[in-house]
């Protein structure tokens, strides 16, 4: 099970499962920037995924959750945040500081449920 709420945007998994995300950001021009897109997903601040995009023509970027990022989260409660990062500063291949910061989406609830297994 794979499931994006479309009202509060929370999403919801089984453990093990994948399933894809677009997102569209808008009200930005990021034709002439040094820019990222950060999605990330955190459990009590530990980073368990951490992902960088550059948007398409019409402001989209896909995130793709495959078994290997599901299968190693228990069954828990984590929270995912998108922000995008003008100007980043890289460090051991993750963005540590940029120009500018801003949050699109705060941090928001993805719930994990434990794997279904056959029987």
């Amino acid at each position: 099970m794979f499931n994006v709420n479309t009202n509060n945007r929370e999403i919801t998994m089984s453990a093990g499962d994948t399933g894809e995300i677009t997102f569209r950001i808008s009200g930005f021009d990021f034709s002439d920037v040094n820019y990222r897109v950060v999605f990330a997903v955190k459990n009590h601040g530990k980073i368990l995924k951490e992902e960088y995009y550059q948007v398409d023509d019409d402001g989209r970027f896909v995130v793709s959750f495959v078994n290997e990022d599901t299968d190693k989260l228990d069954a828990t409660v984590c929270k995912y945040d998108v922000t995008v990062v003008v100007e980043p500063v890289w460090s051991g291949g993750r963005i540590v500081d940029g120009g500018f910061v801003r949050t699109l989406i705060p941090p928001t609830r993805v719930l994990v449920r434990p794997a279904v297994r056959e029987i």
